[in-house]
């Protein structure tokens, strides 16, 4: 047993040996934004750390090797590893606390006088950096550890990679063969798998997540491009969760075209401060209802509010966010505990809307993929939306009461999206101004007088 941590000096050192600048590792201020809250480690770095660390300065030469990341490694904390043996096969665990992080299990072929190979100044200067001798991997293998990484941040998934494993077959073959890759989209799961052979790996595997990130809100962008399109003046509309980047969208996109607004917000930034400056100023109407969803009294004030306004919609899209330090790393009792406030959230304003809106209003319900799409898995807020849609349709054989609309919307564009300009995802992915009118659309669209519950998967 033995411990392991990592600083920032080995991201550093790390990205410039291997070539993946990810910006979830090197880029501060962009980690802090992503679900992570900070700078994630290279899974392809810690796998070697823990190579270099069983070589106990012997050449070790890989036969076959699998990784399996369960959790992201993090900056500045202490993990332990445990190594086991078998007469042919090793297995390195690391942990935090008494949770599994990662897998690595290795077979290693025998060493020959020609298993070495000879590293650049630059290399070995990096290598030193990073704690690692020029002697423990032959460095045709090494290379291709490296280039594993640098591939999968950089190129293929790019910026939203998140590795989750990898397995590599060696061969003799000639570590200058060039790599022969083909890439595959899981949808269901947001999954990219590689596979294919080259630069002396015989077969190789790599399976990535491909995480959803937030998009940065531009009012001045929306004001510039509105068009008015739709006709909302003096209509209301009561947004939940109007702090999040897609609520953001949706309020501008119902203020710019001569709607009021009732806001939910757990607090005010900076950006939705200024929009609704903007809307007092021409004249809108614009209330702004801070607090706690789960608590009752939260949905209470938001529906005063709104019967007092004539209002037209309330729109449910409230959601809680897990730990900062994101759905991967939550324990069970944590992951029920948001999965509960998840519901609860979306269920007291739903209550409060069934009970004081009139036939006329509708309630609208933002639904699941486009903050996780794939990760249904793995986060609770896919499925608090999923329980949430349940109780939707077991109410559309209620008595009268204000129209209900279930929209499920796809995934959305966002700035990490940018490397996938030329993949087929880009195109199946709605921009979230796009969205937010396609939402504005179903609503001003549904007539109050004739089905009462309308469910939609909003597409391009």
């Amino acid at each position: 047993m033995a411990d392991l941590q990592f600083l920032n000096e080995d991201l550093t050192a790390f990205a410039e040996l291997s070539g993946d600048q990810n910006p979830l590792h090197v880029d501060s201020s962009y980690s802090k934004r992503s679900l992570f809250g900070r700078p994630v480690v290279h899974g392809v770095l810690v796998a070697i750390k823990l190579i270099h660390a069983i070589s106990a300065g012997r050449l070790l030469k890989i036969d076959t090797i699998e990784v399996r990341f369960l959790r992201p490694i993090y900056l500045n904390r202490s993990y332990r590893f445990e190594e086991s043996k078998s007469a042919d096969s090793h297995r390195v665990s690391v942990y935090s606390g008494e949770i599994l992080q990662l897998q690595v299990s290795l077979t290693f072929a025998e060493v020959d006088s020609t298993s070495s190979g000879e590293f650049t100044t630059t290399e070995i200067v990096l290598l030193r950096v990073l704690g690692l001798s020029s002697t423990f991997l032959p460095a045709g293998q090494l290379r291709a550890l490296l280039r594993i990484s640098e591939h999968t941040g950089m190129k293929d998934p790019g910026t939203p990679a998140l590795l989750s494993r990898f397995a590599i077959s060696f061969s003799e073959l000639q570590i200058d063969e060039p790599l022969d890759l083909k890439s595959e989209t899981d949808e269901r799961f947001n999954t990219r798998t590689i596979t294919g052979r080259g630069a002396g790996m015989q077969s190789l595997e790599v399976e990535s997540l491909i995480r959803d990130e937030d998009y940065l809100f531009d009012f001045k962008s929306l004001q510039e491009s509105n068009s008015n399109r739709w006709k909302l003046d003096g209509q209301t509309f009561a947004i939940t969760g109007a702090s999040s980047p897609f609520g953001k969208t949706l309020s501008a996109i119902v203020g710019l075209n001569g709607g009021n607004l009732v806001l939910h917000t757990r607090s005010l930034d900076s950006d939705l401060t200024s929009m609704l400056h903007e809307f007092r100023k021409s004249g809108r109407s614009v209330h702004i209802v801070e607090g706690n969803l789960e608590d009752s009294s939260t949905s209470e004030k938001i529906l005063k509010l709104l019967n007092q306004t004539s209002g037209c919609a309330l729109i449910l899209n409230a959601f809680v966010r897990g730990p900062a330090l994101g759905f991967l790393e939550q324990t069970e009792s944590e992951f029920s505990d948001t999965l509960t406030r998840s519901i609860a959230a979306t269920l007291n304003p739903l209550r409060a809307g069934l009970t004081e809106l009139s036939e006329k209003s509708k309630i609208v319900f933002i639904s699941s993929t486009y903050v996780s799409n794939g990760h249904a898995r793995l986060s609770p807020y896919v499925a608090a939306k999923a329980a949430i849609e349940g109780v939707f349709r077991s109410l559309k054989f209620e008595s009268p009461r204000p129209m209900l609309m279930n929209l499920r919307l796809p995934p959305l564009k966002t700035a990490g999206d940018v490397s996938l300009r030329t993949d087929s995802r880009w195109e199946s992915k709605l921009s979230p101004v796009d969205a937010a009118h396609a939402v504005i659309r179903q609503i001003t669209e549904a007539q109050s007088g004739g089905n009462r519950f309308v469910d939609e998967t909003i597409d391009r």
